[in-house]
């Protein structure tokens, strides 16, 4: 199994070398044109707040009051714990234990893969975010609570900027705990590679919604640091975010933590996309919002 992974993972780093070399220039030329861009074009940056539709206007009446719980949890000690305190008493047990079975060149090449994984993750939950309708009772109120969130953040997505850290971490558990969960299952299964692939990229999926919600949509901005990881493209930049919302539809350019994996999350989501339209259609099912609104 370690084997399998490892080549897996050497062939995808490769490939993803010499599309990253091919995209480059194209990449380089779009963020020249949007160095000197103020706001997205479709959605200007209001100075005075009290024009933007707050979001909790967004909200219907059960996901607002579960929202204003967690908030008002986030507010203590405890609260804030209760957010880290899950992912890292998992993670940190299993990075200690695979860490001392695996060689230098694994854990480099290992972080590399966790580094991807955690980008095209994202990439999913993001477009399944987008498509959910969050006023559908079928689905878990938390579920509920962050689709809603993830529209309104279309139409106002630089009033993203100013959500704290502890708002924005409160979302980082919905991409944490599936990749954390599949490496405790992989350690379990004797896969060392494997759990430490997955765990660290638990890990850093966990800061996703902080670096998408604030950092492709203007915070530190004048920061060293992330203006240096943007230019490595370890982070996403904002010219790169910009194309998933500057896009008709909003349905390029899903994955939030480094834009990486698009080229892999943009078809396959398209296909799933398509392939559900057309069994809709086949069976005659309309949309549950259509149906509501006649």
């Amino acid at each position: 199994m370690n084997r399998i992974l490892k080549t897996g993972f050497f062939l995808c780093i490769s490939y993803l070398m010499i599309t990253y070399c091919s995209a480059k220039e194209a990449t380089d030329e779009i963020e020249d044109k949007q160095k000197s861009v103020v706001s997205f074009p479709f959605s200007p940056i209001v100075e005075n707040s009290t024009d933007i539709p707050s979001l909790r206007a967004y909200f219907t009446e059960d996901c607002l009051k579960y929202a204003e719980e967690i908030d008002e949890g986030l507010k203590t000690f405890s609260g804030k714990a209760g957010t880290l305190v899950p992912t890292g008493s998992l993670a940190i047990p299993l990075l200690w234990y695979t860490s001392q079975h695996l060689t230098g060149s694994e854990l480099i090449t290992g972080g590399i893969g966790a580094w991807l994984l955690a980008d095209l993750e994202s990439g999913l939950i993001h477009w399944g975010l987008d498509n959910i309708d969050g006023h559908n009772k079928n689905w878990p109120i938390y579920v509920r609570m962050m689709a809603q969130e993830f529209q309104w953040h279309h139409d106002f997505p630089y009033e993203s900027a100013k959500l704290s850290y502890w708002e924005c971490a409160r979302h980082g558990r919905a991409v944490a705990v599936p990749l954390l969960i599949s490496g405790a299952l992989m350690s379990y299964c004797g896969s060392d590679y494997g759990s430490f692939i997955f765990t660290v990229a638990g890990v850093m999926g966990s800061q996703v919604p902080f670096i998408h919600h604030r950092l492709t949509h203007g915070a530190y901005d004048n920061n060293l640091i992330v203006k240096t990881l943007r230019k490595l493209r370890i982070i996403d930049t904002r010219a790169s975010h910009n194309l998933h919302h500057s896009h008709p539809t909003r349905s390029i350019h899903y994955c939030l933590f480094n834009g990486h994996t698009n080229f892999i999350v943009d078809p396959l989501t398209q296909f799933i996309g398509s392939t559900f339209r057309f069994f809709r259609n086949w069976c005659g099912k309309k949309p549950r919002k259509t149906e509501e609104q006649n």
